[in-house]
């Protein structure tokens, strides 16, 4: 009976060769005010982030948490203010605010 086993399976195991080993070890982490700036410039040149007006108001600290939350399916993130509004890039007011700002900005 051990032997009839023992021949199944040689013959039906799909990966009767493969050597396992243990998981490779992984560098630690490099310190984050050395890692942030690359991270953010690879989701800079994502479409998903140029296609989103709500990120381009987030700080750069934050930007990794936010796009990996605004990008998950089956949720959901919003900027709110310490007052409790909602930013919604798309309503008058906020749109308005973005261009007094920029106007500012360029003097």
């Amino acid at each position: 009976m051990v032997e009839k086993l023992r021949i199944r399976v040689e013959r039906l195991d799909p990966e009767q060769w493969r050597k396992h080993e243990n998981p490779p070890v992984l560098p630690e982490p490099g310190p984050i005010h050395k890692v942030l700036p690359g991270l953010n410039k690879i989701i800079k040149e994502e479409a998903s982030y140029q296609n989103d007006p709500v990120l381009h108001e987030v700080s750069d600290q934050c930007l990794p948490i936010m796009w990996a939350f605004r990008n998950a399916p089956k949720v959901g993130v919003h900027l709110v203010s310490p007052e409790g509004e909602v930013y919604d890039p798309d309503h008058p007011v906020w749109a308005e605010s973005k261009q007094l700002d920029a106007d500012e900005r360029d003097g």
